[in-house]
């Protein structure tokens, strides 16, 4: 039983491969989410405050 669900499913790995990526894509892309992400991006170029130099 489990074996003919695997030979069935296992061919299909790339299809749900691509059903992630472009879940994830549409996610970043949704205008909801458009300044949280934006802010996440800005993460890098933060300064912080407490780091001495």
């Amino acid at each position: 039983m489990i074996d003919s669900i695997i030979s069935v499913l296992r061919p299909l790995w790339g299809v749900w491969a691509m059903v992630i990526f472009v879940g994830i894509v549409v996610w970043v892309y949704w205008p909801k989410n458009r300044s949280k992400i934006e802010a996440y991006g800005q993460i890098p170029l933060k300064d912080d405050e407490n780091e001495e130099r």
